[in-house]
Order: C-alpha cells, then structure tokens, then sequence
C-alpha cells in the first residue's frame, strides 16, 4: 500500500516531493499525526490536481527520516544503519508520538552510542527534555570520562551547556569519591 499509494487519501510534503499517505494507518499508528489530519481538514486546502485535497507539508523532517517513520508505519520495519540518522529517526519519533519507533530507536542507540555520539546527543535531548536519552548519554559520557574530557566534542560541548558539563563533572566526582571509600 505505501509504495503504490494504492487508496491514499493523503500527501505528506516534504520540499519538493510527495509522499501518498494513508490518513487512517497514520492516525493510528500517532496521535500527533490525527491531530495534524483533523487540523488540515478543518482548514480548506487546494486540490493538487488528483482530486486529493489533504496535502500535509513538514518541515522538521528529512526525506529520509520521513521515509523510515512511513516504513515504520506501514510494516514495522526498523532499517538503521547509522547512529546519525537513528538519532534524527528517534528526535522525530519522539515528535509525532510514535512510541513504538522511539523505543526501537532507543534500543540502537544504547547499543551504538560511542562518547563522541553521547556529546553530541545530549543537547537534543535536553532540547527534547528526554530524560531517557539524557541519562543514557550522560552515563556514557561519565563511565568513559577520562577519554571525553580529552576530546574536541567535549570543548564544543562545554561551550554550549555550561550546566551540563558541570552535572557531569559533579557526578564525576562523586563516584570517585564513592569508590575510594
């Protein structure tokens, strides 16, 4: 049904292409997807030219991303291969409400997450407030702490969460204090 868009009664735009959709399995599968449908409805919208009138245009999403979460939706398939795109799939999972997706996601990541990935996954999840995927990177961050530290990452880091870099120096300290006793 996704890849011929046999009955889709929906598009979802992203730049310059196209996806047919079908309102109902998305709707389903994310409260924030009927939400966005319910919305769209209630406002009159311009027919594309195949008497379809629900075109859904996103803009916090990649093609990429977009196609993953589809997959997701239609087949339960989880086709991750990179830690980056795992990380924008579960940024985008958490979004739209798609719990299922944002816990396979999380899966990868806790397997996957090198210090390098921890620095950089931290902001997103304190700019997503997920406090699963905080304590994952901070704990990562912390266990390998005298390699972090040493890293460019680290510096960049520092820089833009002063507060964060100070947690994690605090429980740094704390668990050495701990095990010397």
């Amino acid at each position: 049904m996704l890849k011929s868009g046999l009955y889709s009664d929906a598009k979802i735009k992203i730049r310059d292409e196209c996806f047919p959709v079908h309102k109902s399995i998305l709707s389903i599968r994310s409260s924030v997807f009927k939400k966005l449908f319910e919305e769209h409805a209630s406002t009159e919208s311009q027919p594309d030219g195949n008497g379809q009138k629900s075109i859904l245009e996103l803009t916090d999403v990649d093609k990429d991303t977009l196609k993953r979460m589809l997959d997701f939706f239609y087949a339960d398939a989880f086709d991750v291969k990179d830690f980056a795109s795992c990380l924008s799939l579960y940024a985008s999972a958490q979004k739209y409400g798609i719990s299922p997706l944002k816990q396979e996601c999380f899966n990868f990541l806790k397997v996957h997450m090198s210090v390098k990935e921890a620095l950089t996954s931290l902001p997103l999840a304190v700019e997503l407030d997920d406090g699963d995927l905080k304590l994952l990177a901070f704990n990562v961050i912390a266990d390998n702490h005298e390699y972090a530290l040493l890293t460019d990452e680290w510096m960049q880091f520092a820089e833009k969460e002063p507060e964060w870099m100070s947690h994690i120096l605090q429980h740094i300290h704390i668990n050495k204090k701990e095990n010397r006793i």
